[in-house]
Parts: C-alpha cells; sequence; structure tokens
C-alpha cells in the first residue's frame, strides 16, 4: 500500500527543542513533507539554520533541502502576517482535494469555505478532527505552551480514497487514534 505522509507541526511559540522532536518523530513516522502552521513563523529559519551548523559536524541531511521539504504559514501579529508577499493562507493538494493551511481557522472566508474540503490549521492547544457538514478541519495540537506538546501525521491513501490523521505527544504516545477521513467525491466526507 503506497502512501504520502505528511508530518504537521503547530504553534512551536520559539520552542526549537520541541520542533526538532517533532520533525524527528514524524520522519521516523515515514513524513516526507511537511506543513508548519505558523506560531512563530521564524522558527522554521532557526531550525533549518542550526542543521547547517550541525551539518559541519556530520550532520545526515543536507540542511538547505529541509526548507524545500515544509509548506509554512503565519500567525496573526508576527511580522510576516503584515507583509504583502507573504501568504496568510495555502493552499495543496490531498489526492485530488483541495486543502487550505492557516494558522487561525478565523482567517478561512468564505472563498475558502466554498472551495477546499479540507482545513488544516494551529491555534489549538490539542489535536482534533471536526467535520462541519462536507468540510473536515484537522488540527495536530500545540508544540509550546500546551500541557501536552503534540504534532500530526496525515497518511494519504490515493488507491483506498483515504486519509488518516493520528496525533502524538513528542516523546510519542498516540493522544488521538486514527481518524479515517474519506477521499470520495461522490459521496459526503466521513469522519470514521
Amino acid at each position: 500500500m503506497s502512501a504520502t505522509v505528511i508530518g504537521i507541526l503547530s504553534d512551536s511559540g520559539g520552542d526549537l527543542g520541541a520542533f526538532e522532536a517533532a520533525y524527528g518523530l514524524l520522519q521516523a513516522k515515514g513524513a516526507t513533507r511537511y506543513f508548519f502552521l505558523g506560531g512563530q513563523f521564524a522558527d522554521l529559519d532557526g531550525w533549518v539554520v542550526s542543521h547547517r551548523d550541525q551539518a559541519r559536524g556530520g550532520w545526515q541531511q543536507d540542511p538547505s533541502s529541509l526548507r524545500d521539504m515544509f509548506l509554512r504559514v503565519p500567525e496573526r501579529g508576527s511580522p510576516e502576517y503584515a507583509r504583502p508577499e507573504v501568504s496568510t493562507k495555502v493552499v495543496d493538494m490531498l489526492g485530488d482535494q483541495l486543502c487550505c493551511l492557516v494558522h487561525d481557522k478565523n482567517d478561512l472566508d468564505r472563498d475558502d469555505l466554498l472551495n477546499a474540503s479540507f482545513f488544516i490549521h494551529g491555534k489549538e492547544p490539542a489535536p482534533k478532527v471536526v467535520q462541519i457538514g462536507p468540510r473536515c478541519f484537522i488540527t495536530p495540537g500545540s508544540l509550546a505552551g500546551a500541557s501536552s506538546p503534540s504534532c500530526g501525521l496525515l497518511e494519504i491513501l490515493d488507491k483506498e480514497r483515504l486519509l488518516r490523521f493520528s496525533a502524538f505527544t513528542l516523546a510519542g504516545q498516540q493522544l488521538l487514534d486514527v481518524q479515517e477521513l474519506s477521499l470520495d467525491r461522490r459521496t459526503k466526507l466521513s469522519v470514521k
């Protein structure tokens, strides 16, 4: 069974240690792409710089390729949020379904809600999946400032027309059982 595996991180709050722990956990679980849903937008840049420094000490992955594996969005109030060249939302495809990434789901507008089926967002302390009509909202929880820092894993199973979402503590304990989400456009979205 072939799957695309995406790691989801959010609300790092400047904690690069938590960012590193989440990346390591998600990479070990097979993630090859990542969605970073803000907090401190610059945390990704700081984390990449730290790996550039570690590369001199024999780190195995080329740090210049790290940033290319991430899609990211800024939080409201960050300097990047106000810059016109930085998008506050990013659109991506999950299988053949449109997905909108945003830090704060309150930044979604009517067009976003009409066009996308999946919304992946931050600004929540705990991971969850919420279905509202034909739309599904997914959050990995928070890396910093939460009682149980967490990250999420999204598996896209094209042949089965399914998404699987699960969430973990930074120590690898599963916080949210695997949620199966249908990718079938001909039927109403269902969460199993």
